[in-house]
């Protein structure tokens, strides 16, 4: 209520009084009043003579130091020669008394203007630094906020337009980390001056983070806001001089059009950064807000608050798809392949939420509910099939096999039976490890001279070479599906397939190829010297409750 009648009543009225000659009429008035007052009341002698004060106050506020001293000058004319000292006993007053009563009027005329001008020059200092950068001397968030809201409310054709270009100097955080924090702002204000120089004038530019600049530019189509961008970054592209030594400029710029993508302040800016983060074409140097990606990142967000919650209610489970021996046919074993069993939309596929997860320690959590899945696999295996050679494969990311814990962790969760930790591998993608394979690769062997086995998952997608293969402590090579699925339609998928077995051959790997879906591609691969086929044409993946029965019924060795 307070706020309600504050806003409604003085505001308006502040707003008024800022107006010159509105004030000077209130102060006349006040002054008219106060001989009114004092006249009425007696005369000069008596205490209502202090009413004078307050017109001398008003102007001194409004006019600060002359305003003052002019308002005192006047109320010493209105309460001296003129206002009689006692009105009843028609008594005049004294020159010295009348003088020295301007004089203080006056002077405190004087000391409300000074106190005035101090409080004003504190206020604006403090709105500066609220507002603006001290570096760039750029406004800062919030006075941009304003300026758009501002902008919003002047739109009145459809057609008009207003665009934010956000951009993001990239290269701040490498000169922040070289150079200093002070090397850094000059580098972030040479950045300001060069997008300055090619904004149009009439353009609000604004700092909106340490490394990152707002622009609004009024009444301008995308196309014309797209065509001053790309003059910025070829402006960024000259070097700036840091230590004598000339430092890239490297950026990205998001795009947002008001009022088609929205005219709320807070939600233009957000999703300036998410145009942004969207990968731009391949002619383009500002990224356009595109709604659909905006979506997706925002249920993406959902989808991994939802998965630490879903790892604790045990929604994540692991179905197993077997690996059969493909001369003998025998079951070799099997791939846990992980799924999200989603209460409100059913079974989500890994690709969907792994990487995600990867971008999070939550990776780690799934590690290991993967590594207690194993465990209850290779149980139910031997429940079946016991004193065969098999193994159960999990997936693990490069977050894992750079771990230096990550042995330990195994060690712990197979504390109770360690003699089954021959019967784990562990398949590992070779992207997720390619850059730091000198890191992984102490973990790797240590984890070998525990007895596990190490797979390279998806073999030939990714940075496969000769040095990558003798570096890495591998014991199989898995061919990925997407050449095994069209092995008997493509020649060049044929010829890459056989290649690679005979190049595990000549390693001393097993190969296993997954993606089998017909006889005809594994009697070939068989024929190819293959050592284990998985795929569709043997089982589809299958629960934990299925796994026991589809032993008994597809190996042999079960039923003897």
């Amino acid at each position: 209520m307070k706020r309600r009648f504050d806003r409604f009543t003085f505001s308006p009225m502040i707003r008024l009084y800022n107006n010159p000659w509105i004030a000077i009429l209130t102060i006349a008035v006040c002054f008219v009043l106060s001989w009114i007052i004092v006249r009425e009341s007696g005369g000069t002698k008596f205490a209502h003579l202090h009413v004078v004060y307050f017109p001398v106050v008003l102007a001194a506020f409004r006019f600060r130091v002359l305003g003052g001293i002019v308002a005192g000058l006047v109320g010493m004319i209105v309460m001296g020669p003129i206002m009689p000292l006692d009105v009843l006993a028609g008594e005049p007053q004294e020159l010295d008394n009348w003088v020295s009563r301007g004089v203080y009027l006056c002077l405190f005329g004087l000391v409300i203007g000074l106190l005035h001008d101090t409080i004003l020059s504190h206020q604006q200092e403090l709105f500066r630094i609220m507002n603006y950068d001290p570096v760039t001397n750029l406004p800062l968030f919030e006075a941009f906020r304003r300026k758009i809201s501002a902008a919003a409310q002047t739109i009145n054709d459809p057609n008009d337009q207003h665009v934010i270009l956000n951009f993001e100097i990239t290269t701040a955080v490498d000169i922040r980390t070289s150079f200093g924090n002070d090397a850094c702002e000059d580098f972030i204000k040479a950045c300001a001056n060069r997008i300055k120089s090619i904004l149009p004038e009439e353009s609000y530019l604004a700092r909106g983070g340490h490394a990152t600049f707002l622009a609004l530019i009024e009444h301008v189509t995308p196309q014309e806001a797209g065509r001053i961008s790309n003059l910025i970054v070829c402006s960024l592209q000259y070097p700036v001089m840091m230590r004598s030594l000339p430092m890239r400029i490297d950026s990205r710029i998001g795009m947002v059009v008001f009022p088609d993508h929205g005219t709320q302040p807070d939600d233009l800016v957000r999703k300036s950064f998410a145009a942004m983060l969207q990968t731009p074409s391949k002619f383009s140097t500002a990224s356009v807000f595109n709604e659909h990606d905006d979506t997706m990142r925002r249920d993406n967000l959902k989808l991994l608050a939802d998965l630490g919650q879903a790892i604790e209610r045990k929604e994540i489970v692991f179905y197993a798809q077997p690996k059969l021996c493909a001369r003998t046919g025998l079951v070799r074993g099997c791939e846990l392949l992980v799924r999200w069993k989603h209460g409100e939309e059913g079974m989500i596929p890994p690709d969907r939420f792994i990487p995600l997860a990867e971008k999070s320690r939550l990776i780690y959590d799934i590690t290991s509910a993967s590594i207690e899945a194993a465990r209850t696999y290779m149980m139910a295996t031997e429940a079946v099939l016991p004193d065969i050679d098999y193994h159960i494969a999990i997936n693990v990311s490069g977050w894992d096999v750079t771990d230096s814990d990550f042995p330990s962790r195994l060690k712990a969760a197979f504390k109770d039976d360690m003699k089954r930790l021959p019967y784990l591998e562990l398949e590992i993608t070779e992207t997720s490890v390619i850059e730091d394979l000198g890191e992984a690769k102490p973990i790797l062997a240590e984890l070998r001279d525990m007895g596990v086995h190490i797979a390279i998952d998806d073999f030939g997608t990714g940075f496969s070479s000769f040095s990558y293969l003798k570096d890495f402590p591998a014991d199989t090579l898995k061919i990925d599906q997407s050449f095994v699925r069209e092995v008997m339609q493509s020649s060049t998928d044929a010829i890459l397939v056989r290649r690679t077995i005979e190049l595990s051959k000549d390693l001393n790997l097993k190969s296993i190829a997954e993606g089998v879906e017909d006889k005809e591609a594994a009697d070939w691969l068989t024929k190819q010297g293959c050592d284990m086929l998985q795929g569709y044409w043997i089982a589809k993946p299958m629960p934990l409750s299925e796994w026991p029965d589809w032993l008994k019924q597809n190996d042999p060795r079960a039923q003897a």
